[in-house]
């Protein structure tokens, strides 16, 4: 990468505010490895995924978790004296840290509690949704007067949240209506998948598909086709080809998620020395 390229790069980091960002001088140098090894066509799409991504780290989660908080319709909290927050998980993820058991953690920080509309209600994580069904038994929370909510840092293709309350509705006395959805980052795809079913969902952010959402027919198959190509320079699983369920994410919060396109979190070995993963998940 010559001088200019540099300079280019170091001007886009400053335009998408990620140079307060830990760690950023490390990416910069990674996306630079990566560009120099690519050709003209490849560094065109690169170019234009790093243009449309996110990156949120740690620093942006209390933003984007009062944001999605923060769109959820007054009405939903008229008599309401609990905000109840569960992580989303799928039941053979019972006993493993996840990253939205922090989300239902964060509901307990103190800047929530600046705002009129929480400042009177009892904000209550729990650790999933058969602890709640114990405090309904023993008749510490009225579903009548709770709002629940299950959360996670990024909701993509939908599957993990169908999952999940698909094990919470055979197990708990909750009814689809008691259930709301927050995801600090959500893809407007992942929505699509599950709102027919559930309707409450609310993020602080909402992605689109970084290829397929920009560019027209012939040119979504031209450009995807030229993602794969790049791709047989990684160590991949073909199921995240393209990201996770072909969600094409180009997301990165405290863990990259794999619906994330993989050229972004894996090593690149087209030539020697490999490139380093720009935001690595491993």
């Amino acid at each position: 990468m010559d001088v200019n390229q540099l300079i280019e790069l170091q001007e886009f980091f400053e335009r998408k505010g990620w140079t307060k960002f830990q760690g950023h001088k490390h990416a910069l140098n990674r996306i630079g490895d990566l560009i120099s090894t690519l050709n003209e066509e490849e560094q065109y799409l690169i170019s234009q995924i790093l243009d449309r991504y996110l990156w949120a780290p740690n620093e942006e989660y209390n933003a984007l978790f009062l944001r999605a908080l923060n769109r959820m319709p007054p009405a939903k909290f008229e008599g309401i004296k609990n905000i109840i927050f569960i992580p989303i998980s799928k039941k053979t993820d019972m006993g493993k840290i996840k990253s939205s058991l922090g989300i239902a953690y964060l509901s307990k920080a103190s800047f929530i509690k600046y705002y009129p509309r929480y400042e009177n209600l009892n904000i209550i994580p729990l650790k999933n949704h058969l602890v709640l069904q114990d405090k309904i038994d023993k008749g510490h929370i009225n579903l009548q007067d709770s709002l629940i909510i299950y959360c996670d840092d990024f909701i993509g293709s939908g599957k993990t949240v169908k999952d999940c309350l698909t094990w919470v509705l055979s197990e708990c006395v909750l009814e689809i209506e008691n259930i709301n959805i927050l995801g600090l980052v959500g893809m407007a795809s992942g929505l699509s998948n599950i709102s027919a079913k559930y309707q409450s969902c609310f993020f602080g952010e909402t992605v689109q598909r970084a290829i397929t959402d920009y560019f027209n027919g012939s040119e979504s198959i031209k450009y995807k086709d030229i993602m794969i190509e790049m791709e047989r320079d990684i160590d991949c699983h073909r199921d995240y080809s393209l990201g996770f369920k072909k969600s094409e994410a180009a997301v990165s919060m405290v863990r990259t998620p794999n619906n994330t396109f993989p050229i972004f979190w894996n090593s690149f070995k087209r030539k020697e020395p490999h490139c380093k993963p720009i935001f690595p998940r491993f």
